[in-house]
């Protein structure tokens, strides 16, 4: 099962805020996933958005590992 993270319903409406919310939602997720604060489902779907948008080959060495364990075990997608 894939998620799609976030929500669409958290998702700004304008363009110019978009990128800034997202960085800082993702940056609060990754703090979440750091303190042990996140359910499996969210860091699924931590781990998609991290894929998709490429940060989970450019953070620490853990984070590219447990991306391609998720990918492995069917948990998430390779970006296309």
């Amino acid at each position: 099962m894939t998620i799609k993270y976030p929500p669409s319903y958290l998702l700004p409406s304008t363009p110019q805020q978009s990128e800034t919310t997202m960085n800082r939602h993702l940056t609060d997720m990754i703090i979440k996933y750091e303190m042990g604060d996140l359910g499996d489902l969210d860091c699924i779907a931590l781990f998609q958005e991290l894929i998709d948008t490429g940060l989970a080959w450019q953070l620490q060495g853990h984070y590219g590992r447990t991306a391609t364990a998720l990918i492995e075990a069917g948990h998430c997608e390779a970006k296309s």
